[in-house]
């Protein structure tokens, strides 16, 4: 008896369909690189590639914030017109911000806090006003951040204070805040030499001990440092993504990602929601990088190799158990059949190998000039 080709062939349709659905959402996936590659399909692959990945970034030879002019921003009335225009000029140079300094939104300190810096680093001067200075910094997600400060919170650090610090807890005010926000399941628990608290059950809670017990062994056989003191920083694991990021608001303004480190305020947060648990640990491992990166390195380091080093962990592979496998590629999955999302240190490499086959990558000279 023949059967009937048409459920295979409707099968087949719809595997299509998801493919190419899933393609237009990573268009820098390893497949079109081999696709690319066919005879015949070749230039249909590279034609889909170029459709739909994301426009390229601006030449990052040349650091943007240090050489754009600061156009002319317009003051509004209320009732939404023009008033004037405040002339600004070309940034004047850099300067070390310290951090706890408030950027307020005008050279007046009665003026609006707009952010609290919660970390010493560089910004751009942009303009003068007697003992007032407008300064600025292009945040890791791309965002300008822009705010007034008073001239005396931009005096250069002392070699103490960029060397190794040991490690801050974290005030009352902000365990209360989470705690607030996380409800009545809120707890404290034991993770390593970390604090967590928490608002869910699960693996991730019981493996945290073994995953975060292993970093200062292995950060300090991996560069042959010792730290400045023992961990005294909180884990906060929130399972609603809305708690979190009213969290986030209170706390790190401009930030827009589902995990952040505070290391001057002595925490990490991490929005667990249903995100994958080897995600949410990979996660876990970057941003507790930082704080050992504060502690091993220092509290100023370019953003670069800040982020590199917190990436680099976070990429290497989970056991189930929660132990980390250094110098390993991981690779997570989430999502239906039809619209896998696909990602983890695996991924990475490959986008890595086909930006550096089209030349897209600086060069090293460019990458440590950039800002953040």
């Amino acid at each position: 008896m023949r059967r009937d080709p048409l459920p295979w062939l409707l099968v087949l349709c719809l595997a299509l369909l998801g493919g190419v659905a899933w393609l237009t959402q990573n268009p820098e996936s390893p497949v079109l690189d081999r696709l690319a590659e066919w005879p015949g399909i070749g230039p249909a692959a590279k034609w889909f590639r170029e459709t739909y990945r994301a426009p390229p970034p601006a030449n990052p030879a040349e650091p943007e914030i240090e050489y754009v002019v600061v156009g002319p921003r317009q003051e509004r009335d209320e009732a939404g017109g023009a008033t004037r225009a405040e002339n600004t000029s070309r940034p004047m140079g850099r300067a070390w911000v310290r951090a706890g300094t408030e950027l307020r939104e005008g050279p007046d300190p009665d003026s609006a806090v707009i952010e609290t810096l919660t970390g010493i680093r560089t910004m751009a001067l942009v303009e003068s006003r007697g003992e007032w200075r407008r300064v600025s910094r292009v945040g890791i997600h791309g965002m300008l951040t822009e705010g007034w400060v008073h001239r005396a919170e931009l005096a250069e650090p002392s070699a103490d204070e960029l060397w190794p610090l040991a490690a801050t807890p974290p005030a009352d005010e902000i365990l209360a805040e989470a705690r607030g926000l996380m409800g009545d399941d809120a707890r404290e628990v034991p993770c390593g030499p970390f604090r967590l608290l928490v608002d869910i059950e699960g693996p991730l809670v019981e493996h945290c001990p073994r995953l975060a017990g292993q970093l200062d062994d292995l950060y300090a056989r991996r560069t042959g440092l010792r730290p400045a003191g023992d961990p005294a920083e909180v884990i906060l694991l929130f399972r609603s993504d809305g708690a979190y990021l009213v969290f986030r608001a209170r706390t790190s303004a401009g930030n827009v990602r589902h995990a952040f480190a505070a290391p001057a305020q002595g925490f990490i947060a991490v929005a667990t929601a249903d995100r994958p648990v080897r995600r949410i640990q990979a996660a876990m491992v970057h941003e507790l990088v930082h704080l050992l990166n504060r502690r091993y390195l220092g509290p100023a380091l370019p953003s670069w190799l800040e982020e590199g080093l917190a990436e680099e962990m976070a990429m290497s592979r989970i056991a189930e158990d929660g132990t980390l496998a250094p110098a390993t590629l991981s690779r997570w999955e989430t999502g239906p059949a039809a619209a896998r999302i696909v990602g983890g240190g695996e991924m990475a490499l490959g986008t890595l190998r086909a930006r550096m086959r089209r030349g897209e990558l600086p060069t090293l000279e460019a990458l440590v000039r950039l800002d953040r």
